[in-house]
């Protein structure tokens, strides 16, 4: 049984935690995916606007008008309807494992939007010299501007959210990989990359031109040493870093060997990842990469996985920056006894264990109560 601090967690139960719970915020916690909902927002703001009450009022006006104007609706709402289809909107959903699915089903609200009173250029024209337009902004549009308007919004949205089905799809699944690995070395370093970057077109392997960590002044790895510079850090993780670990036994030490233990692992991995970050090995998703074998590290010392959301980004990339492995070593401590209350409140609530029994696990620890403040 998959055992975190004194918990012994049923496989099954661990299982599902790391992949659905943990799992989906673990991979909203990333930068990557803060973006493309920032960007999937605005593309929402623009759709609701389209179908604001001043660019319906002419759809509005027709379908509640006569049954002339009715039939009319019916028509331009068919005609929008077929040119979406015709500029590459699926009439009907098909089965994709590997691709966020979308029909014209789910954009059907939209239509109204672009329901004009002249159907091309040539018709608006003529209606503007006859002088025929009162002026009102729907009606120096024509029905095939706006769809070809309502389909540029679409398909940025479907972009965006393929884009974001990929992430946390890769995000996933390179975690749960890493979880099913006894030992981690470059290979799977690699592997773990590629499968975070799955969909994006990156090659995988090391980065082949030389990058930098986003919002930092950071100076990474050159390209060309990335190689023997991964190797040093392994070795370094596996030995140099490893001696340094106080022995511990669960029979015979005592809380605070044990707590000096814990703390010991902590600092260990924010070394190591304080470094891999530095070293920005690869091209694209080294901050997901990072975290996923941060946290794959934490669960095989029996501690709990962390997340590290935007808001503590910050102090994250200052520790980075200043290799202040102290003050990260803290956070990951307190994160892990965090989330450790998490899954112990989650695995009670699954066994239907009153959670009023559960107390917090969070230690009452001075360098803990500073850190929170600093992060405030």
């Amino acid at each position: 049984m998959p055992k975190i601090a004194n918990f012994n967690f049923n496989a099954n139960f661990f299982n599902f935690y790391m992949k659905n719970k943990f799992g989906e915020s673990f991979s909203h916690s990333s930068l990557a995916f803060e973006k493309v909902f920032t960007e999937g927002n605005l593309i929402a703001k623009d759709l609701k606007k389209f179908v604001s009450l001043e660019n319906i009022e002419y759809a509005l006006k027709l379908d509640s008008g006569t049954p002339e104007e009715k039939e009319l609706y019916g028509q331009r709402f068919n005609e929008v309807k077929k040119a979406l289809i015709y500029f590459g909107i699926p009439s009907k959903k098909e089965i994709n494992e590997n691709e966020f699915q979308v029909s014209i089903s789910d954009f059907l609200e939209y239509i109204p939007g672009a329901i004009r009173p002249y159907r091309n250029q040539k018709e608006l024209m003529e209606a503007f010299e006859k002088g025929e337009l009162l002026g009102k902004e729907y009606e120096q549009e024509t029905v095939l501007a706006k769809t070809q308007e309502l389909f540029s919004l679409i398909g940025r949205k479907i972009s965006c959210d393929n884009e974001a089905r990929n992430l946390k799809k890769g995000n996933i699944d390179a975690f749960m990989h890493a979880l099913s690995l006894k030992k981690i070395g470059i290979s799977d370093i690699i592997e773990i990359n590629s499968l975070v970057n799955m969909g994006t077109g990156n090659i995988k392997g090391f980065k082949k031109v030389n990058n930098y960590i986003s919002g930092s002044s950071i100076k990474t790895c050159p390209k060309e040493i990335v190689s023997i510079k991964m190797q040093e850090l392994l070795y370094k993780y596996e030995n140099e870093w490893r001696e340094a670990i106080p022995p511990f036994n669960d029979l015979t030490s005592t809380s605070e060997e044990k707590d000096a233990y814990l703390r010991a692992i902590c600092y260990r991995e924010a070394k190591f990842h304080t470094e891999f970050e530095r070293i920005h090995p690869f091209e694209d998703g080294n901050g997901r990469t990072g975290r996923i074998l941060l946290n794959k590290n934490l669960i095989d010392n029996e501690l709990a996985p962390i997340l590290i959301t935007p808001e503590m980004r910050d102090v994250y990339l200052k520790c980075i920056a200043k290799r202040d492995y102290d003050t990260f070593a803290n956070l990951i401590y307190m994160l892990s006894s965090v989330e450790l209350t998490m899954m112990v409140s989650e695995y009670r609530r699954a066994k239907k264990i009153d959670p009023d029994e559960l107390v917090s696990l969070t230690k009452d620890d001075e360098t803990v109560k500073k850190l929170l403040k600093k992060i405030e």
